[in-house]
C-alpha cells in the first residue's frame, strides 16, 4: 500500500542468493500474496506456494533459519521477534525511525539524491529526515518528488556485500571496520541505541554521503 520509494525489486536479490548457495545457504522467499514469482531456481518460493502450508511453517522457517534479508517491512519484524540476524537492504527511512536493531545486524540505506543540487544527500539529512516529517510521509515517491529527492535502490554488488558481512560476522570471520549506526545518530532518532551496522563496503563505496 506504499509507493516505491519503500520498496526493493527482487532480482536485485538474485546474485545474493546465488552467492550464498555456493557458501552452502539455501534462500527461501518468505510472504504472503506475492506480485510476482521468483524467476531462478535456487530460491525455495515458499511465498507463491504459501497456501499450501500451514502458519506453523512460517514460524519453523524463521526460528531455524541462520539470517533474514530484506527490506523495512513485516517480514522484518516478524525476523526481529525471534530475534535472527538480520540483513536490511534497500532501506529509507528505516534503520533510523525502526526499532533498535541487536549488534548481529547489517543494514545498506538507499541513497537520495538531489535532483535539484546534483549530490547524494549525506546520512547527517537524511537521519534529520525522521525529526523534520512525518515518518509515513517518507515512503511517498510524490514526497520526495516535492523535495526534489530521487530514491535510488541499493545495487545488486552492495546487497551482496552487506549479505556476506553479515555471513561472516555470524560465523566469526568479519576482519574489517565497523560503522556502526548509532554513531549517526541522536536520541531524537527511535533507533539510537541500535547495536546494529552499516555496511562497511557501502560506507568505503561512498565515503561522500558520511562526512558532515
Amino acid at each position: 500500500h506504499f509507493d516505491r520509494a519503500r520498496n526493493t525489486s527482487l532480482e536485485l536479490l538474485y546474485p545474493c542468493a546465488e552467492l550464498m548457495l555456493t557458501k552452502g545457504l539455501q534462500s527461501v522467499r518468505l510472504g504472503a500474496c506475492p506480485e510476482q514469482p521468483v524467476t531462478v531456481d535456487f530460491i525455495n518460493d515458499y511465498a507463491s506456494n504459501r497456501s499450501q502450508h500451514d502458519d506453523f511453517s512460517d514460524l519453523a522457517l524463521m526460528n531455524y533459519c541462520k539470517f533474514f534479508v530484506g527490506p523495512n517491512s513485516g517480514i522484518w519484524l516478524f525476523a526481529r521477534s525471534f530475534n535472527r540476524p538480520t540483513c536490511l537492504v534497500n532501506v529509507f527511512p528505516s534503520p533510523w525511525i525502526n526499532v533498535p536493531m541487536s549488534r548481529d545486524s547489517v543494514v545498506v540505506p538507499k541513497k537520495l539524491w538531489h535532483t535539484s543540487e546534483k549530490r547524494y544527500l549525506t546520512i547527517k539529512e537524511m537521519v534529520e529526515m525522521e525529526t523534520r516529517f512525518y515518518w509515513k510521509r517518507l515512503y511517498e515517491n510524490s514526497f520526495f518528488k516535492s523535495l526534489s529527492v530521487e530514491v535510488i535502490e541499493n545495487s545488486a554488488e552492495e546487497i551482496c556485500r552487506a549479505v556476506t558481512e553479515l555471513n561472516d560476522r555470524i560465523d566469526g570471520n568479519w576482519t574489517g571496520p565497523n560503522y556502526l549506526i548509532a554513531d549517526y545518530l541522536t536520541k531524537e532518532n527511535v533507533g539510537y541505541r541500535s547495536k546494529a551496522y552499516i555496511s562497511a563496503f557501502f560506507v568505503e563505496e561512498n565515503r561522500d554521503i558520511f562526512t558532515n
